[in-house]
């Protein structure tokens, strides 16, 4: 059965041939649950989601009755050429695919808050109680996914059954719903998913009606089914774009969290740090915990005035130093081992700490590690005291040997609550030790040819990136990060065959260079700009041998089906990177442009140097595409 997806110029033309009578079929009925739903239907609908590749947007645009009227026949239409009567995992896939669109967002504000209410009703509709769950929730525009997943591996040791929800998936969705650590299995997603399904397609008798789901809050409801049917001790959430009008924002969660704020997704979060911060603040919720970590001035100004207006404690994390200063005064380690490699992800393990501590805390689970002194182990059962939201009395001053570092340097002590640091247990330190997360800060090895691969798509992301490899390099790191035991969705075992250790081996023991080649391999993906990017990696210009821009494999609007070729836009966009690589270093010499992944992975592979080092980045697209194909070719060698 082959999806076909179609798009033009109208926000309602999205059609594919993998449609149910139903939901795609008619509007569904809800409760009204707002003063602001009796004009629903003459909104616009705009709802973040992410494909395998994306995080973009799928609008729905239901202006007057003619134009649904059009809509419903030319689906129905549609529906009636293709029966999917199976509930299975596959059908499923199908259906979801044909919520995908990339059709740029309307700038109505309207529109956001409704999408808000829309996801209640849907749960309403339902039936899905996720009250039973007790959740943290984490926003950010850098690090909050690798945040969610250092708290997954800290409170898996702390015995905890754990459950992951992130986005966007690399290569598989159910990538998006782990369960203890794994992705969810497929009988699970299924069963959570028809469940969501069936129930959002039935008649109702309310005369209220809105536009029909989107791919992300689909998704949403599906991860907190999965949860429920599970009966995880604890789900962490992470925000799909922005928070304060984001599908998840519908949760009560016990603590939340927000990563470092940088420039991303502008064109739906606002132009400005303040503006950016605001959304991002928006998870805050009255009496619940909101903790964050060292952040610009502004965002910083921003999350203080949400804090206040919303009653949620506002607390600064400590630095991962003050961590180690109090286990090593305990003589029992100088330096925290951390997963995820570079040094950035330091930040994100400290910001991880601090919500699971809340968490154990305020779910009364934690177990504490006594110190020294009787100060010391007052102070922070009084601290745990607040943590629980318990009246406690203020804690005026500290002893130097809990002193929060980040606490001491920010100018606004008044506005903020001090996280203080404390012993971490045998289990915070295994958990912080064991993380991983596919495709960031990743490192693959084959015979003389390692891959670094990270999903880095900012700017700021892109120099930290930068920084990861050039030190990994430096300092000769090729510690790989194992892959995953997942058959990903893939046809390459053909197309990848050739692609052997023995081959690697011939081309390093052929007359070859004794240099390190270093490759870059870049592209990237959604209203960014492209000079500000590339100007992030040229501060290393001298450091790679070659520059190579590709086009990716996956197919941007959909979970099935794979790019045939290079669209004419897209081979415009990497001439354009290629032209704005030469405009920055003034070097034409080393940057190419390859028509695909494969001929990129041929020409890596028959390199004649002793040692290889690819560094691909940009585009989560590339990165899954990468994933996908390394992984295949790691087994199919292993098997061999």
């Amino acid at each position: 059965m082959k999806s076909i997806v179609r798009r033009n110029n109208c926000c309602s033309s999205v059609l594919s041939s993998i449609l149910l009578p139903g939901l795609f079929g008619k509007s569904l009925k809800i409760k009204p649950s707002s003063t602001a739903l009796p004009t629903l239907s003459r909104k616009l609908e705009t709802i973040p989601y992410s494909s395998p590749n994306s995080k973009f947007y799928s609008i729905h645009h239901h202006n007057n009755s003619s134009n649904q009227q059009n809509t419903i026949t030319q689906l129905s239409e549609m529906a009636s050429q293709e029966h999917i009567t199976e509930k299975n995992y596959e059908n499923a896939l199908k259906i979801l695919d044909s919520l995908i669109s990339r059709k740029a967002p309307p700038h109505d504000a309207n529109a956001h808050e409704l999408s808000l209410e829309i996801t209640k009703s849907y749960c309403d509709k339902i039936g899905l109680d996720h009250s039973k769950l007790q959740m943290i929730h984490v926003a950010g525009t850098k690090g909050k996914g690798s945040t969610c997943a250092f708290c997954e591996y800290i409170l898996k040791k702390q015995g905890l059954k754990t459950g992951l929800f992130t986005s966007p998936h690399l290569v598989d969705i159910r990538e998006r719903i782990r369960i203890d650590g794994g992705l969810v299995s497929k009988e699970t997603f299924t069963n959570a998913f028809w469940y969501c399904y069936d129930r959002l397609t039935q008649e109702t008798t309310s005369e209220q009606t809105f536009p029909m789901t989107t791919y992300f809050r689909l998704m949403v409801l599906v991860s907190l089914k999965a949860f429920i049917d599970e009966k995880v001790d604890v789900a962490i959430i992470e925000v799909g774009i922005g928070g304060k009008y984001d599908a998840t924002n519908i949760i009560d969660p016990v603590v939340c969290g927000i990563s470092s704020i940088g420039y991303d997704h502008m064109d739906l979060l606002g132009e400005t740090i303040t503006e950016i911060s605001a959304q991002k603040a928006g998870i805050m919720k009255k009496d619940v915990p909101c903790i964050t970590c060292p952040q610009k001035e502004e965002a910083l100004a921003s999350f203080i005035k949400t804090s206040e207006q919303t009653h949620a404690p506002l607390y600064m994390c400590p630095s991962i130093e003050d961590y180690e200063r109090i286990l090593n005064e305990k003589g029992s380690i100088n330096k925290l081992e951390i997963g995820l490699k570079g040094e950035h992800q330091r930040w994100n393990a400290a910001l991880a700490i601090a919500l699971c501590k809340t968490f154990l805390e305020r779910t009364n689970r934690s177990v504490s590690v006594s110190l020294s002194t009787i100060e010391e182990n007052n102070i922070l059962t009084k601290f745990n005291q607040c943590l629980k939201g318990e009246v406690c009395e203020p804690i005026s001053q500290t002893p130097l040997t809990l002193a929060n570092s980040n606490y001491e340097t920010t100018t606004h002590k008044e506005e903020l609550k001090n996280f203080l640091p404390f012993h971490l247990s045998e289990t915070f330190i295994e958990g912080l030790k064991s993380t991983r997360w596919p495709g960031r800060c990743q490192i693959v090895n084959f015979p003389g040819l390692d891959f670094y691969i990270d999903g880095a798509h900012t700017d700021e992301s892109l120099d930290l990136c930068r920084r990861w490899f050039v030190q990994c390099i430096d300092k000769n790191d090729q510690a790989p990060q194992e892959f995953e035991d997942i058959s990903y969705i893939s046809s390459d075992n053909e197309e990848n065959s050739s692609l052997t250790f023995q081959r690697r081996i011939d081309a390093q023991n052929s007359e070859s260079s004794k240099d390190h080649k270093k490759v870059l391999v870049f592209n990237y993906t959604g209203v960014r700009d492209p000079r500000k990017l590339l100007a992030s990696l040229t501060t290393s210009k001298e450091y790679f041998d070659y520059v190579i821009f590709c086009p990716t494999d996956s197919q941007k609007n959909s979970l099935v089906n794979k790019s045939t070729g290079m669209s004419k836009a897209e081979s415009e966009k990497l001439n354009n990177l290629k032209k704005l690589w030469i405009e920055l270093t003034g070097d034409e010499s080393k940057v190419s442009i390859f028509n695909s992944i494969n001929q990129v992975l041929d020409f890596v592979w028959d390199m004649k140097s002793q040692q290889v080092s690819v560094l691909v980045t940009g585009s989560l697209y590339l990165i899954g595409d990468f994933s996908r194909k390394l992984h295949k070719i790691h087994r199919n060698n292993h098997k061999n």
